[in-house]
C-alpha cells in the first residue's frame, strides 16, 4: 500500500495533493531490487492550473516503480505515476504524468 502526500506546481499555481494506491510488488530473489504497479485514488485541494483543468478534485492515480534496497528499511527508486479523472468529470481532461525519484522507506 502505497500512501502519499505532496505538493502538484504548474503555472504559477499550487495544490495539495493526496493519494492511497494498493500495490503489486515483485523482488528479485537476491532482493537487490524491487518492481510494483497499481491502481488508486487522489485528491487534489484544487482541480485547476492556469490552463489545465483536471475537472474535479478526485483523480484515478497508476502508478509503476522500481527500487534499490540500500540499507535493511531505506532505499532509492524512480516512480511513474499518472493522475486521470478517467472521463468522469467529461471528455477534455488530459490527466497529469510525473516523473519521480523517491526515497523509500518500509515498515
Amino acid at each position: 500500500l502505497m500512501a502519499s502526500a505532496g505538493a502538484l506546481y504548474g503555472d504559477g499555481d499550487t495544490a495539495l495533493v493526496v493519494s492511497l494506491i494498493p500495490l503489486v510488488a515483485l523482488g528479485s530473489q537476491d532482493g537487490r531490487f524491487t518492481f510494483d504497479m497499481g491502481a488508486g485514488g487522489a485528491l487534489l485541494s484544487r482541480h485547476r492550473f492556469g490552463t489545465q483543468d483536471f475537472g474535479g478534485n478526485f483523480q484515478f492515480a497508476l502508478t509503476v516503480g522500481v527500487g534499490v534496497p540500500l540499507f535493511e528499511r531505506f532505499g532509492v527508486g524512480y516512480r511513474f505515476l499518472h493522475y486521470s479523472d478517467a472521463g468522469i468529470y467529461g471528455p477534455n481532461n488530459t490527466g497529469a504524468d510525473l516523473h519521480m525519484l523517491e526515497l523509500i522507506y518500509r515498515f
